[in-house]
């Protein structure tokens, strides 16, 4: 019997002390956390306002090409007309663009979505052998409303001349009509397409 009392009696032990240690780690990493709150709490309150403007490129941007999901076509509601960059000087080259069904640059070219179906097309671009340069890729809907693909200066083209992949555009469309999509290096436009929803 005096050995059953010892044994519960280490475990009563064992059991409380693993209950403290518990308590104390729980409240060693909630000093923890607000220790870095009170020293960071300027920086990451910043740093969190910041987030969505930061990362509002990436969620709006074309898959593949800044990693976001695809972007839906410009036109609906809330669609503003931000200031691009200042045009280099010198001669700048033409790009093709285009887009296909397909995520291959070979595939056909597509220059129509019907009303209702959901708009998915692949985006690429190609410049000229020998020249290597960084361009914008701007969509502008009927209504006149334009939107960047992804980061400023995300996409470059081929030194060999071969087709780049600029992500995809896909959802439903907000306006039917035409629109262009348009390669920009600073303001000057250096390559477009046009493909029309009805």
């Amino acid at each position: 019997m005096e050995q059953v009392k010892a044994t519960l009696k280490y475990l009563l032990k064992a059991y409380f002390g693993g209950c403290v240690g518990c308590l104390g780690a729980l409240s060693t990493v909630a000093a923890l956390i607000l220790g870095f709150a009170v020293v960071l709490g300027p920086q990451l309150g910043g740093a969190l306002q910041q987030a969505p403007v930061m990362l509002a490129p990436l969620l709006s941007g074309p898959a593949g090409a800044a990693g976001g999901p695809p972007t839906g076509l410009p036109g609906g509601p809330g669609a503003t007309m931000p200031t691009p960059a200042p045009t280099p000087t010198g001669t700048l080259p033409r790009l093709e663009v285009w887009l296909t069904k397909e995520n291959r640059p070979d595939a056909p070219a597509i220059a129509m979505f019907r009303a209702g179906e959901t708009t998915k097309g692949y985006i690429w671009a190609r410049g000229p052998k020998g020249t290597t340069v960084s361009f914008d890729l701007w969509m502008a809907a009927p209504n006149g409303s334009k939107e960047r693909f992804g980061p400023a200066g995300v996409f470059r083209t081929d030194p060999g001349g071969g087709p780049v992949s600029c992500g995809e555009v896909a959802g439903p469309p907000p306006v039917k009509g035409i629109y262009t999509l348009e390669a920009v290096i600073g303001t000057t436009s250096v390559g477009s397409t046009t493909f029309t929803v009805q």
